[in-house]
């Protein structure tokens, strides 16, 4: 929103994802006079326009723009590059990139990635090698390999031909042929007995089910709770986390503390709430809506107790369970209707 009002007169900047910014800026767009844009972060293009004005080097901007892009870099990103920087500063900011004394590190295969999803000329990259000596020419081939079997590797479908660049380029210095195969069997039984394999293919797993899920139902992500609408649907993972959360209300509003308090008056249960967890995560504003919800309904402490008991972990879906609890009465009138878990 600050971005929108005062254009390039301020720079949104902290550790967020794009589909953050997304959600937000649903929530936001529902309620602005006026419309609200996704952060220059976002856009590529808009970043560009916002790094040019600075007085630092071309080369330290492609490194700003990288460093603060937060969407998937992509050939038209390239593009833009390539059109507005002169060769000898792209050149420059990958010979950095490419040093030799960052070559065993994480950064050098993002790099290498990175390169090749921008659409810069793989031939191109062997003038940033040229001081490489044969063992870093072999940790090269690795960060080849490392890169390709990354998920959603940009260099799967040309794995093949970059094989052939890389022989006419390096084949006069290493045998690359022997190379590759010796490092692509190290690759394999690695990925197929190492824990970091499992990770990947639980991440991978993970991702398609989560697309799946996006086309599927109108509510996939715990952070949506809170602007469900009547008739909307949920994925099976959220719902079963919604039965789970039933559950253990039932159990809470067994305890006597609750039945203790529900002797009390509405204004004496909203400072017990308080005394329970002064850190709810909810705004003043929400605090309104449940004080007039107390003052006209006699199911008050029954909606709101049971979430200031719950441990609220950012890592999990009870976070977002809890605010759209508290905030959405059309999501309480729900929820309330439930079954418990089997």
């Amino acid at each position: 929103m600050m971005e929108t009002r005062l254009k390039d007169k301020v720079f949104i900047y902290g550790d967020i994802k794009k589909e953050h910014c997304e959600f937000a800026l649903d929530l936001i767009n529902q309620f602005a006079k006026e419309p609200v844009d996704l952060p220059a972060r976002c856009d590529f293009k808009r970043l560009y326009e916002l790094v040019k004005p600075l007085e630092i080097s071309d080369e330290d901007k492609l490194l700003l723009m990288e460093d603060t892009y937060l969407d998937d870099l992509d050939f038209d990103c390239g593009e833009l590059i390539r059109k507005n920087f002169d060769k000898d500063s792209i050149n420059l900011f990958w010979k950095n990139k490419f040093d030799k004394a960052n070559l065993k590190n994480n950064k050098y295969n993002k790099a290498l990635s990175n390169y090749i999803v921008l659409g810069f000329d793989f031939n191109d990259l062997f003038s940033f090698l040229s001081s490489y000596e044969e063992n870093e020419y072999k940790d090269f081939i690795s960060a080849v390999i490392e890169v390709k079997n990354e998920n959603d590797s940009p260099i799967e479908n040309q794995f093949d031909e970059m094989c052939e660049t890389i022989e006419k380029n390096i084949g006069d210095k290493i045998d690359v042929k022997k190379t590759f195969d010796e490092k692509l069997k190290d690759s394999k039984a690695y990925e197929e007995n190492s824990f970091i394999a499992t990770i990947k293919k639980h991440m991978a797993d993970e991702k398609a089910k989560a697309k799946e899920y996006e086309e599927k139902y109108d509510i996939y992500n715990a952070k949506q709770f809170i602007t469900f609408e009547k008739g909307q649907t949920f994925s099976p993972v959220l719902l079963e986390n919604l039965k789970n959360t039933q559950e253990f209300i039932t159990k809470i509003l067994e305890e006597q503390d609750y039945k203790d308090l529900l002797q009390k008056k509405p204004d004496e249960q909203i400072k017990a709430l308080i005394e329970l967890n002064q850190w709810f995560p909810v705004r003043d504003i929400d605090w309104i809506h449940a004080i007039d919800y107390f003052e006209n309904h006699t199911d008050a402490l029954s909606r709101y107790y049971p979430l200031f008991r719950m441990e609220i972990d950012h890592a999990t879906p009870y976070k977002g369970i809890a605010q759209a609890l508290f905030i959405n009465d059309a999501f309480y009138e729900f929820f309330k209707e439930l079954p418990c878990s089997d």
